[in-house]
């Protein structure tokens, strides 16, 4: 039962992923979220990005979103 919860979020946080890069929407993650970018290539396929943020400061993501 454990596994089938687990499995859940991994598909909610990947389809949320998904919506928001549709969206043209910041997307900012730090630690065991980086490492679910990567597993996902995300990224990879956005490094170049200026709204992917990964590892970076809370103000970075502001100014982001103010943009």
């Amino acid at each position: 039962m454990k596994n089938h919860f687990k499995f859940n979020k991994i598909v909610k946080a990947d389809k949320f992923i998904n919506e928001a890069l549709k969206n043209c929407k910041t997307i900012a993650a730090d630690g065991e979220g980086v490492e679910f970018l990567e597993e996902k290539n995300y990224a990879n396929l956005f490094k170049d990005d200026k709204a992917i943020l990964l590892n970076k400061s809370p103000d970075k993501f502001i100014a982001e979103i103010a943009n």
